[in-house]
């Protein structure tokens, strides 16, 4: 296992579904997995990922069969998305049935998310919440909990998929490799987060976390909030590869940021 701040000098090499992170301010803020192999990483680069940004980058090509995206084209050259990489965690012991499977569970989950789920994102001026609200529903975006399957309440048919950026990590990894990376956070002794962090993680800067924006992301009543944040999942890969395997993590308030508040 290995979980830490990338190099600020000498680069290392990290391999296709590696989870990194952006952290800012002494919390890590956003998770991801490389989509290639990168062999010259420091800290700062900017990596191919998927992720759900949002919006999730989905392995389904937005349109197929004319001469501009050929079938297979989605295939060929997946789409992927970048990130500033500051952090990085990986199973030493991830092998390529693996990865194969990750990919595999990524193109299956990616037909759950149409164009019309990949919107242009909002600029985030003042009073755009109504705006941005809008974008995290057309985006399927969710911040509790991590991961949610709508369903039509009659026929009980899966309508589509909802994630945060920890959530399509996490449910990444458990598709194949890893039996549950953090526990459930429907546990009471679950840490929770109160409005001001809410809106330092999932809201963009100069906006609230208004009623509209609190509803779209899921979040119910005044907080605090029992959300998995990515500096759990970092944590969680602190411990050893049969640990990160086969337990859950529990994590504590002071994993926000694994590395320590700056």
């Amino acid at each position: 296992m290995t979980a830490t701040e990338l190099p600020r000098n000498e680069p290392t090499a990290q391999s296709a579904w590696t989870v990194v992170g952006t952290r800012h301010k002494g919390i890590v803020t956003h998770l991801a997995v490389l989509a290639r192999n990168v062999r010259h990483l420091r800290y700062g680069n900017r990596v191919p990922v998927y992720h759900m940004g949002p919006p999730l980058t989905s392995l389904e090509p937005e349109v197929v069969g004319n001469e501009d995206v050929p079938e297979g084209a989605a295939e060929d050259n997946p789409a992927s998305s970048e990130i500033t990489a500051h952090v990085a965690a990986r199973l030493e012991d991830l092998g390529d049935a693996d990865r194969e499977g990750m990919r595999r569970w990524h193109r299956k989950i990616s037909v759950f998310f149409p164009a019309a789920t990949r919107p242009p994102r909002p600029r985030p001026r003042p009073g755009a919440e109504r705006e941005w609200a809008h974008y995290f529903e057309q985006t399927r975006y969710i911040a509790h909990p991590a991961f949610k399957v709508e369903e039509d309440p009659v026929s009980g048919i899966k309508k589509f998929h909802r994630y945060s950026c920890v959530g399509f990590v996490t449910e990444c990894y458990q598709s194949t490799a890893v039996d549950q990376v953090l526990t459930d956070s429907s546990r009471a002794s679950f840490p929770r987060i109160d409005q001001a962090m809410v809106e330092r993680l999932f809201v963009p800067p100069t906006l609230r976390l208004t009623e509209e924006i609190a509803e779209s992301i899921n979040l119910t009543g005044n907080g605090p909030w029992p959300v998995a944040l990515p500096g759990y999942v970092m944590r969680a890969f602190t411990r050893t590869d049969e640990e990160i395997r086969n337990h859950a993590y529990h994590p504590s308030v002071e994993d926000i940021d694994f590395l320590g508040a700056e």
